[in-house]
């Protein structure tokens, strides 16, 4: 049995300056990402499968690296097509999303329809599962509304904000089986799989997070990467 672990980038440093797939991962989120692999259940994985977007690229290298891996960049396995709007205020992107899932077939303010970014969830799944011949588990890091069409699918459910993960900053992870194709696991906090989860007050986390102005020094940017 080949298990397939699906992983939700944890938090970010919000930018209304920057596009949002160049977002990083903030000081909570790498601190979330070493977290999960300071436990066991990653140790065993043998290949690393991401999105092309920043945060996700992160989250990626933290777990490749360790494992003495590279990370496969693939951008079909990216967020839901936001570019019509870009950055939207937190109310405003909430109430979005929550259209996104009710109304799949639709655009919402010109979104990537639901049901056409789960069909290329879905696919680029599908192509990575053909091209992997790794004996162990394999990683697939991605975002959370894609995550959610693609565990709607596997489930076999109708798009639904019930399949999606809803954890305070983001970081879900759900596991299947790759040739049978059935969920072995269902969305968790990726921090239930950290030894000892440390937990900083709001103003720890903000002190220590980068600055959305400051240049990030970021390993995956300039660490060489393939492509499928």
């Amino acid at each position: 049995m080949k298990t397939v672990y699906v992983i939700t980038h944890p938090d970010v440093v919000i930018d209304p300056n920057v596009p949002v797939p160049q977002w990083p991962l903030s000081a909570r989120g790498r601190e979330r990402m070493a977290g999960i692999m300071s436990g066991q259940l990653l140790k065993q994985v043998t290949a690393v499968y991401s999105s092309d977007e920043q945060k996700a690229l992160d989250g990626a290298w933290m777990i490749a690296k360790p494992l003495g891996l590279k990370v496969a960049k693939v951008p079909t396995l990216g967020e839901i097509d936001r570019s019509s709007t870009g950055y939207l205020p937190r109310e405003k992107h909430d109430h979005n999303a929550k259209l996104l899932f009710e109304y799949p077939h639709d655009s919402i303010d010109g979104w990537e329809i639901a049901i056409e970014a789960q069909y290329r969830m879905v696919t680029t799944v599908y192509r990575i599962l053909e091209f992997d011949k790794t004996a162990g588990p394999i990683v697939i890091m991605t975002h959370g509304a894609v995550g959610s069409f693609l565990y709607s699918h596997l489930k076999k459910h109708k798009i639904s904000l019930a399949d999606s993960p809803d954890f305070p900053g983001g970081g879900g992870i759900f596991s299947f089986e790759a040739k049978s194709l059935e969920v072995l696991t269902g969305w968790q906090d990726i921090d239930v799989f950290a030894p000892k989860v440390v937990t900083r007050s709001k103003s720890e986390s903000d002190e220590n997070q980068p600055s959305p102005h400051a240049p990030v020094v970021n390993e995956a940017r300039n660490s060489p990467e393939t492509r499928i």
